[in-house]
């Protein structure tokens, strides 16, 4: 049984028109595609992200993930928990993209709301009218039956003025479409004592929230920030997060990922970074205690435009998701980079979030008769006298270590070659028996699922189409 761990990412790729959950293991070997399996099964969806495991239920065999359409900044579709099959075991009502948590004790849920209201905006120059601003809210759902518990929204306690970005910069503010986003909140999280953990990119401050009447207990950054930042800045930032167990009479820490960057032109350093942080209520200071840097960055300035994620592992290291960046690193606990990995090439693609986890089975309980699960088996012969080529592979499967395959006759019939034992090779193994056979099976092994083998048909193409063919494959029409 391989152990480790791996990595779950919610991909957005343009130049590769793939938008969809994926994972890998930590060596680097591609894992789990969900494009096709997932992405596509919401209608007209366009983006999957925040994909990885999470609780539900009192079991951990469950993946959380939000799918809809992004557009100016904002989602509109929905979080939906998945079990591992990936089949939908719990949809939530409408929401946005930039937060979907299931904290303990795991009952509920929370999810961010993006609301354009009309208001008087003749102070921030749109003087023709009433104009449109982007309330941002989030919502606590009790999973069981999606009844609202707690409902917070940004207009009802923080300031317009305390925006950084106009009107006119990423939003004009003149219709609902294009709302004036003066807040921006990118993620929430639950302290012990029910308050919350707000990360606002446009005021570029993180703000606790009293869980009992949502009013402001202190804010961290910004123009009007409670404590006096000691040996450090952060702007524009995203995901900030509490570290489990730090908050000790007046100090708690916390992490986030500091773009230090609008996107635009407005920059508060060289560098976007991970950066962990600890806040003194008495002495109203804040601190940075690690900070978490790109080694050797392909680009200066090195600037992520949106997204990006800090996650304290267990043992105490740090796992860094870059943004708008295909890379991701992990850190030592004083912030030292000892890995990194690289999931597209140049601004080819880019992830909101990147998590990295306990290897668990995928597959774990999946009915072996259920054809989605089956391995993926293709084999191909130029003609009747070729060789066989096979090509195989199983999404989410990480026990095999090698495949046995065999050349058949019959789609039942018994083997008619010796079985040929190929060590598996990434996500998808190639291997080529010397002779044609009309049918071929393949067993992976181990065999931890009981699984007896798939058998397919060999192709092989008419005539006509064998002059657009090689000894490996055809071409697409």
């Amino acid at each position: 049984m391989f152990v480790g761990t791996i990595l779950f990412l919610a991909s957005v790729a343009p130049l590769a028109g793939c938008q969809a959950p994926n994972s890998a293991r930590y060596q680097s070997e591609f894992v789990f595609s969900g494009y096709g399996a997932v992405a596509q099964g919401a209608v007209g969806s366009n983006t999957v992200e925040d994909f990885r495991p999470c609780n539900f239920q009192g079991s951990n065999q469950f993946f959380c993930m939000w799918q809809g359409n992004v557009a100016n900044g904002n989602g509109n579709g929905h979080a939906s928990l998945l079990d591992n099959r990936f089949q939908a075991v719990k949809t939530l009502p409408p929401s946005d993209y930039h937060e979907f948590l299931v904290p303990e004790p795991y009952d509920t849920a929370i999810v961010s709301v993006y609301q354009p209201v009309q208001r008087d905006l003749t102070a921030f120059g749109i003087l023709s009218g009433r104009g449109w601003v982007a309330n941002s809210r989030f919502k606590q759902l009790r999973l069981a039956t999606n009844e609202t518990v707690f409902d917070w929204a940004s207009l009802d306690h923080v300031s317009l003025s305390e925006g950084t970005v106009p009107p006119g910069r990423t939003s004009n503010g003149l219709t609902e479409t294009f709302a004036w986003d003066y807040f921006h909140l990118d993620s929430v999280d639950v302290l012990p004592n029910g308050d919350f953990l707000v990360s606002s990119r446009h005021t570029s401050t993180v703000y606790r929230i009293s869980g009992r009447n949502g009013s402001t207990v202190w804010r961290l950054g910004g123009q009007t920030s409670t404590f006096t930042l000691t040996n450090f800045n952060f702007t524009f930032q995203h995901n900030a997060r509490y570290v489990r167990g730090s908050e000790s009479g007046n100090t708690l820490t916390l992490t986030l990922f500091d773009n230090a960057y609008n996107g635009i032109t407005a920059r508060g350093s060289d560098s976007s970074s991970g950066k962990v942080i600890r806040i003194n209520t008495a002495t109203r200071t804040a601190e940075l205690l690690v900070q978490l840097n790109f080694p050797d960055p392909p680009t200066t300035p090195f600037l992520s435009s949106d997204g990006g994620s800090v996650q304290l592992l267990d043992g105490g290291n740090y796992f860094v998701g870059w943004g708008s960046y295909p890379y991701v690193t992990e850190h030592s606990p004083n912030g030292n980079c000892i890995y990194v990995a690289n999931f597209g090439a140049g601004s080819s693609a880019a992830s909101y979030r990147a998590f990295k986890g306990p290897l668990q089975d995928i597959l774990a309980g999946s009915q072996v008769n259920d054809d989605s699960l089956l391995p993926d088996v293709f084999a191909y012969a130029h003609n009747t006298s070729a060789p066989t080529v096979v090509y195989v592979s199983w999404n989410g499967d990480h026990y095999t270590q090698s495949w046995s395959i065999y050349g058949l006759d019959s789609p039942n019939g018994p083997p008619t070659t010796q079985q040929y034992r190929v060590d598996k090779s990434g996500f998808e193994t190639t291997f080529t028996i010397p002779t044609f056979h009309r049918y071929v099976a393949v067993e992976p092994n181990p065999n931890v699922r009981g699984f007896s083998n798939r058998t397919v048909e060999t192709f092989v193409p008419g005539p006509q189409l064998a002059n657009e063919c090689n000894d490996f494959g055809c071409r697409d029409a």
